[in-house]
């Protein structure tokens, strides 16, 4: 499998390490059966590094998350794109631009969500930093569908939110190991370590999704929220992406767009519809409120300081969805 990073590197090891999936409960949907194993990386780093930690930059902060589930007190972790800011149009700022240079691997989310990040990263970076954008390396939640199980996310365009589903979580999880096992492989027992017990805590947290969606009335499985954010969450667990405000944050809703949404939540009746945290939702209160609909919250994009790891923010979304929508535990 060959692994896409930053466009050239002055050595390469050609080590390639796969790391594969766990195998698909029985009960995943066909279109949704656990993808291709991860691409993994010829780095240009030394496979014996005795210089730890190893100074890990992330964009997103929710990777910076997963960067420390998996590298514990090996990895020193920064998140260039600071907590609460949106990441669709966030520009890098003087001080985040003079952290680059510190770091060994940067993790970029690709998928068009941060590439002028990427831009400057490679502008900015030191020779020997290497650059892994996920999109080209991590499977498509569609590979089962189409039939070709090394289809990567970037390939089969996918949305851009692959995090919202766990077992794609699960694919970051597993990239990071690849490359930190690659770094410093004195130490991949620790790495594949801490990968299993993550694996076992997103494993328990996928479970506990499905278990709480299957208690929401079946009428109500249906959401509508600020962005297009959640396609891969519902898709994963049985839910319909009704409608949505916007495709991007930041664009301003044409008059069609407004009469597409009320239209959506006039016909499918939903009890509540989801705004997104830290995004500017006026639009959709406005139609919620002419509807008499309540507007509840969903993290997506952007996290918070009550939310502070991946898991935490998922368990959050799982209650506000059973709560505004009717689940066994929201009434």
């Amino acid at each position: 499998m060959k692994f896409v990073g930053r466009p050239a590197c002055a050595t390469l090891l050609g080590l390639v390490l796969a790391l594969l999936l766990a195998a698909c409960s029985e009960d995943v949907p066909a279109q949704r059966q656990t993808p291709s194993p991860v691409s993994t990386p010829p780095l240009a780093l030394s496979p014996s590094r005795s210089d730890l930690p190893i100074r890990v930059a992330v964009t997103l902060p929710l990777f910076a998350d997963f960067a420390r589930e998996i590298g514990g007190m090996n990895v020193e972790v920064f998140s260039l794109f600071p907590a609460g800011a949106d990441p669709h149009n966030y520009e890098l700022t003087p001080e985040d631009i003079g952290r680059i240079p510190e770091a060994d691997v940067f993790f970029v989310n690709g998928l068009g969500l941060d590439t002028a990040a990427q831009e400057i990263i490679e502008q900015n970076r030191k020779a020997t930093a290497e650059v892994i954008p996920f999109g080209p390396n991590l499977p498509s939640p569609q590979a089962g569908l189409q039939g070709n199980v090394n289809l990567k996310a970037d390939e089969a365009g996918d949305n851009l939110h692959l995090w919202l589903d766990p077992a794609t979580a699960r694919s970051y999880a597993d990239l990071m190991a690849d490359v930190f096992m690659i770094v410093d492989r004195v130490n991949e027992a620790f790495y594949r370590a801490n990968l299993a017990a993550y694996g076992d805590s997103l494993t328990e947290l996928d479970d506990e999704i499905k278990a709480q969606v299957l208690g929401i009335p079946e009428k109500n499985r249906r959401i509508v929220t600020y962005h297009d954010s959640f396609i891969h969450f519902a898709n994963r667990y049985g839910l319909k992406v009704a409608a949505f405000a916007v495709s991007t944050p930041g664009e301003d809703p044409g008059p069609e767009d407004v009469d597409r949404l009320k239209k959506a939540i006039g016909e499918e009746g939903p009890p509540g519809v989801f705004g997104e945290a830290g995004f500017d939702n006026g639009v959709l209160e406005r139609i919620a409120a002419e509807a008499g609909v309540q507007v509840c919250t969903l993290y997506s994009d952007i996290q918070d300081e009550s939310v502070p790891t991946y898991i935490e923010m998922m368990r959050a979304d799982l209650a506000e969805m059973v709560r505004c929508l009717g689940g066994e535990d929201g009434g």
